[in-house]
């Protein structure tokens, strides 16, 4: 396992002064560890294999834990949907799981 950077972005609706609504996106830079996930689970209502999940452990989150986080960009600009993000009390880290999302 390596060390690596991630950016966990959040995306919010600003209203502007002519009533219309603004997407702004933030980013923060965090450090992490790439952690290697079994892929050999079938999705339920098909025979074709589940998308590939990659796990990223991430640390000093601190107090931006309660933001919304909509997608995170590893180093090498690949862009990821967030499926879970869960908090590890025992290590003070937090385990981001995601996808490789085309469209966003």
């Amino acid at each position: 396992m390596r060390m690596t950077q991630l950016k966990l972005v959040v995306v919010e609706l600003v209203k502007q002064p002519n009533k219309t609504e603004k997407e702004v996106s933030t980013e923060y830079m965090f450090a992490a560890k790439k952690e290697k996930l079994s892929q050999a689970r079938l999705d339920n209502f098909s025979m074709q294999g589940m998308a590939r999940t990659y796990r990223f452990k991430v640390f000093n989150i601190g107090n931006l834990a309660d933001l919304d986080f909509s997608y995170f960009i590893d180093e090498t600009g690949k862009k990821y949907t967030i499926k879970t993000f869960n908090e590890n009390l025992d290590d003070n880290t937090w385990t981001v799981e995601g996808e490789v999302s085309n469209g966003i």
